[in-house]
């Protein structure tokens, strides 16, 4: 029987330990689950602790599922007059939305490639949700033919052609733009500029009210296809292509998680990405590249991509010009790019490793001056003798007392009339001149050290700098440790 108890009480233990470990484990699993989210993600008013699952699209336009807008009967309804309601609001949302699809100039133009029986679906929960929301009061309480009257006011243009634009996400090229070295910006070509170069992929003219671009229909049929753009700059001389240090390429993200490749072609020279970059967002973009420049790369993190030298361009090629290379993802392959996606753009945006070794710089330093200048001073307060020295400790110990409040104003204005100020010396140097706490704990430990030793030191030959070195800091390498961790901590 006790055993069966002890059993008991153990398997009760346990199951305690494992939901301790669960609840406590929870912030951390959040915190890295949020770093994979897109930005849309984070912005919905509903929690979700696991991401959204990336799609891999071979063919653009398309019909996104990937919504959380769904027509939900809302909680301060009641089930009755929902039961009548819904079958109505669908009716009425979908005669609109096909009406939409069949007149829309900007939606006509996009049916070679998308499946209009699954946009009208996906567009009457879409717009159906967005619209329950915003009746009135008013018309709730008269009931349903006033409710549907407000449905079919707000499923206005602007509803429709919003939800549009984002569940049938497409993938437009814009135009193209340059720094000259001499800070002049030109376009060097417009979207009618972009041409088909190979691949499964068509480029058709977008119409209003979408911005001017052209409109990518692609269609792969392996992860081994590629659809490759080009367009050469408009009236650019060799001497002109190379006083070019920046392009700006824009165009409009489908979420397809297709991998980018952009190409430049400048003086006879092919440059490609240094780094990855996805079809990741449903929105506009400009992307800026640059050629590496050592000199000139930002101290605060860049929002730019790094143009690489890729050889050689091909024979025959314009003194400059620009290549837009789509390639279709796998699964697992739009898997890794959203996993990495925040990462990669925090790395890229912030020098994180320029910061690291800056921390460890400064670390470094202050551990090795604040020793040194520390453990000197205690030496001499507690093994010398000179005139005024139980004088100056006290003085030195009154400094411990004045609050840091007090001398952070006027030490910033003693840095600034030096010339510290926006350097990182004052990050260091004041490490050269001891710190009054590690002073005064090290002498306190050096003045628990045997006379005998120096004594016989001195006998041996061995002068004030010596005894220092070898007797004293061999002796007091626990307090030295000591100094050094605080000293970490404190920079």
């Amino acid at each position: 029987m006790a055993i069966k108890q002890s059993a008991n009480s153990k398997l009760i233990v346990y199951l305690m330990l494992i939901i301790g470990a669960a609840m406590f484990s929870f912030p951390f699993v959040d915190m890295v689950m949020t770093s994979i989210k897109l930005d849309d993600e984070l912005a919905t008013d509903t929690y979700r602790l696991l991401p959204k699952v990336p799609y891999a699209r071979w063919q653009s336009p398309y019909v996104n599922h990937d919504g959380d807008e769904r027509i939900r009967k809302p909680n301060d309804l009641p089930a009755e007059l929902w039961t009548t309601f819904e079958p109505e609001l669908r009716k009425t949302v979908r005669a609109r939305v096909e009406a939409f699809l069949a007149n829309d100039a900007q939606v006509q133009a996009l049916f070679a490639s998308i499946d209009k029986e699954q946009a009208a679906r996906e567009l009457t929960d879409v717009v159906g949700a967005r619209v329950l929301g915003r009746i009135s009061d008013k018309a709730r309480a008269a009931g349903v033919p006033a409710m549907l009257e407000d449905v079919r006011q707000l499923c206005d243009e602007e509803t429709l052609a919003g939800a549009f634009t984002m569940y049938v996400p497409r993938a437009v090229l814009g135009e193209v733009r340059v720094r000259l070295s001499n800070y002049a910006r030109q376009t060097v070509a417009k979207p009618e500029d972009w041409r088909v170069v190979s691949g499964p992929v068509t480029l058709k003219p977008t119409v209003a009210p979408l911005e001017p671009g052209m409109l990518l229909q692609t269609n792969f049929s392996s992860a081994g296809d590629a659809a490759v753009i080009a367009a050469s700059g408009r009236d650019i001389t060799v001497e002109q292509a190379r006083t070019i240090d920046r392009v700006f390429v824009a165009f409009q993200e489908d979420r397809s998680w297709a991998r980018v490749n952009l190409r430049v072609i400048r003086d006879g020279r092919l440059y490609g990405l240094a780094e990855p970059l996805y079809m990741d967002e449903i929105r506009w973009g400009e992307i800026e590249l640059r050629w590496p420049d050592p000199a000139n790369e930002p101290v605060n993190g860049r929002t730019y991509y790094r143009l690489a030298e890729m050889g050689a361009a091909p024979a025959n090629s314009a003194a400059f010009g620009v290549a837009f290379e789509l390639l279709p993802n796998s699964g697992v392959g739009a898997w890794w790019a959203k996993i990495s996606r925040n990462y990669q753009t925090a790395f890229r945006q912030v020098p994180i490793a320029r910061y690291f070794l800056t921390s460890v710089a400064l670390a470094i330093l202050n551990i090795v001056l604040t020793i040194f200048a520390s453990s000197f001073a205690a030496y001499a307060f507690a093994r010398l003798e000179w005139p005024g020295r139980e004088f100056f400790f006290g003085l030195l110990l009154a400094t411990m007392m004045v609050p840091g409040q007090v001398t952070m104003i006027p030490t910033f204005l003693i840095y600034r009339e030096i010339g510290f100020y926006n350097t990182l010396l004052p990050l260091w140097l004041p490490s050269a001149f001891g710190s009054a706490f590690f002073i005064f704990m090290m002498r306190q430990f050096m003045k628990t050290m045997p006379k005998e030793l120096e004594e016989a030191a001195r006998i041996d030959g061995c002068g004030f700098l010596r005894t220092y070195w070898h007797i004293m800091l061999p002796l007091v390498k626990p307090s030295l440790a000591a100094v050094a961790m605080f000293s970490f901590l404190g920079s």
